[in-house]
Formats: C-alpha cells, sequence, structure tokens
C-alpha cells in the first residue's frame, strides 16, 4: 500500500508540472501577440504622427487664415503672410501687409489643391506695379509670375489687383485697375491665364471690380456695365 500510494503521488506530481508548463507556455504566446499588437499600432501612430505634424506647422499659434482650401492655408503672423502645404509641412513666405515702399505687399490672394495665387504690390515714390504670383505650396516653387495690368497708362501710373481665383490645375483669372497720376487715365482689365497662356478677356472703366467669381469647375463670371459676362478656364 505505501508504495503504491507513492507510485501515484509521483503520478499526480508529473500531471501537476505538465499542466504549469502549459499554462506558462500559453502565457508567453498571449504575450507575444499582445506584443506584436503593440508594434502595429506604435507604427500606425507614428505614420500618422507625421501627417498631424505636418498639418499643425501650417496652424502655428497666433497666426490668422487669409486662404485655405485642401491642403493649402495660406496665413499671417503678424504682418508677415506665408503659405504652407499641410501635406509636407512646408512654409513659404510670401510677403507682408505693410507699405509696399521698398518692401512686396501682399494685395488679393487664394488657394486651391497644392497652389496658392497673390497679388504682390512693389511701390516706388510715385509708381506703383502689381504682378500676379502662382506658388507650389509642396515645395515653395514659382510657378508663374506675370504683370497684372498690360495696358499703356503714362508715366506714374499705378496697378492693383482687385480680384482673383484660382484652380487646383492651375487655371486662373483675376482683375486689375491701372491708373496714372500725370494723365487723367483708369481703366481695368480681366485676365486668364491658363495652359494655352495669357488671355485678356475684357477691358473697361465700368468692369465692376469685386464681381469676378468661379463657377463650377470651368467657367469664370465678371460684371461689365451692369451686365453679365463669362469666359471659359480650362
Amino acid at each position: 500500500m505505501p508504495a503504491s500510494r507513492g507510485v501515484r503521488n509521483v503520478v499526480a506530481m508529473r500531471n501537476r508540472v505538465a499542466r504549469l508548463l502549459a499554462v506558462a507556455i500559453a502565457v508567453a504566446l498571449t504575450a507575444c501577440g499582445s506584443s506584436s499588437g503593440r508594434s502595429g499600432i506604435v507604427s500606425t501612430a507614428t505614420s500618422t504622427g507625421g501627417s498631424a505634424h505636418h498639418a499643425a506647422a501650417c496652424h502655428p499659434p497666433g497666426t490668422r487664415t487669409l486662404a485655405a482650401a485642401g491642403a493649402a492655408r495660406v496665413f499671417a503672423a503678424g504682418t508677415s503672410v506665408y503659405a504652407c502645404s499641410e501635406r509636407t509641412g512646408r512654409r513659404t513666405y510670401l510677403g507682408q501687409t505693410r507699405s509696399c515702399i521698398r518692401t512686396p505687399r501682399i494685395g488679393v490672394l487664394a488657394a486651391a489643391g497644392d497652389l496658392a495665387a497673390y497679388a504682390l504690390q512693389l511701390c516706388g515714390i510715385d509708381t506703383g506695379r502689381a504682378q500676379v504670383i502662382v506658388r507650389r505650396l509642396t515645395d515653395g516653387r514659382q510657378v508663374l509670375s506675370a504683370p497684372a495690368f498690360t495696358g499703356a497708362l503714362g508715366p506714374e501710373s499705378y496697378t492693383t489687383v482687385d480680384a482673383l481665383v484660382l484652380r487646383a490645375d492651375g487655371g486662373l483669372a483675376w482683375i486689375a485697375s491701372g491708373s496714372s497720376v500725370v494723365r487723367p487715365t483708369r481703366n481695368r482689365e480681366v485676365h486668364r491665364r491658363q495652359h494655352a497662356g495669357p488671355s485678356l478677356l475684357d477691358a473697361g472703366v465700368h468692369i465692376a471690380p469685386a464681381s469676378l467669381r468661379l463657377r463650377g469647375a470651368s467657367q469664370v463670371s465678371w460684371t461689365d456695365g451692369g451686365t453679365a459676362r463669362t469666359a471659359t478656364l480650362r
């Protein structure tokens, strides 16, 4: 009898050891699976964090939005104006909002897709001229620079951009005004810039300076002498 009980005790001990070993293996496998799951989450968070970092770079504290569309944001920090791509986090200095003498001043602007378009005013003592600039915000590259006004005005002239619209593919239109101090002349022009090149759509003193609109995917409209006019922007 004592021998029989000893055998049974040995068998019970072996069974207990086997159960403990099985539990230990199960715990180890669960820990490995949990670790792998956590690694995947960290990787995803890191990737998302990069995108979030790019977006955050375009929204510094204390700034105000001047134009925004898609991943593009143009903002003012004090008197300085920047454009930023939320896809890359790249900021590009455009100009400032103070006097246009000796320092370019930013006028009207628009954003679309990865692009920003804006009027840049440059002034002398008795003159001032405006340019229209388009930049690709992902790398800050300037893709267009054009004179805002193309008509003859005479000496001591001054040109400005009154309104501007932009499409994500780079199609652009604007209304510009021009005047001369020496000659009593004043005129307005409507311009279109697209893949086929520049085009003067309209000219005249009765063009409403703030009437330019982008309608749908491929049309711009404005008002001249109270009459609505349209053109295709391809």
